[in-house]
């Protein structure tokens, strides 16, 4: 009896053995991990207001509030150190005109360029062909920043960027 439990034991653990698959082991490689850089700042604008009745001046730096904004990632695909791989993505700033984005990036590789761009319509002041003041213009406003440097994997960078009327509405149809 003992020798049959014995003979049917050594016959499972060879039945086990049998069935298990030697598994070769496979090469990590750093683009299959994934990382993230992150980037953040304000959004701002300037916009101008009415002085007096023949003078316009800067407005004070206002936040761009709740507003969507657009990141560009930029890769060198192709060694020659130009951003010619561009990823779009959207980030929204709060009420104080703050973002924040974490963006893929591969382990061990870098982003060579990122822009920050917000654009929206809003108000302004300016003068006429008559040099006369005029508050409460429409215009279109534009902003753009770049990360001077590449964005390394599992770094922060601060990116702020600052709107300004670039074109004009109604009889004001002109580009600044």
């Amino acid at each position: 009896m003992k020798k049959t439990f014995i003979m049917a034991a050594l016959v499972c653990v060879a039945a086990i053995f049998a069935s298990c698959e030697k598994k070769e082991p496979t090469a990590l490689e750093l683009s299959s991990l994934p990382g993230k850089v992150t980037v953040k700042g304000y959004v701002t604008f300037v916009a101008q207001e009415k002085d007096s009745g023949t003078s316009i001046k800067d407005a004070d730096e206002k936040a761009v509030e709740n507003s969507e904004i657009v990141v560009l990632a930029g890769m060198d695909k192709d060694g020659d150190a130009i951003a010619d791989a561009w990823t779009s993505y959207k980030a929204t700033t709060d009420g104080n005109g703050f973002y924040e984005i974490t963006l893929p990036c591969e382990l061990g590789k870098q982003i060579d360029e990122v822009k920050v761009q917000c654009a929206f319509v809003g108000k302004t002041a300016c003068l006429d062909a008559d040099n006369n003041a005029h508050s409460d213009v429409t215009a279109d406003y534009f902003g753009e920043g770049k990360l001077a440097t590449p964005a390394a994997e599992g770094q922060i960078y601060e990116l702020n960027v600052t709107a300004t009327p670039k074109v004009l509405h109604g009889d004001f149809s002109y580009t600044i």
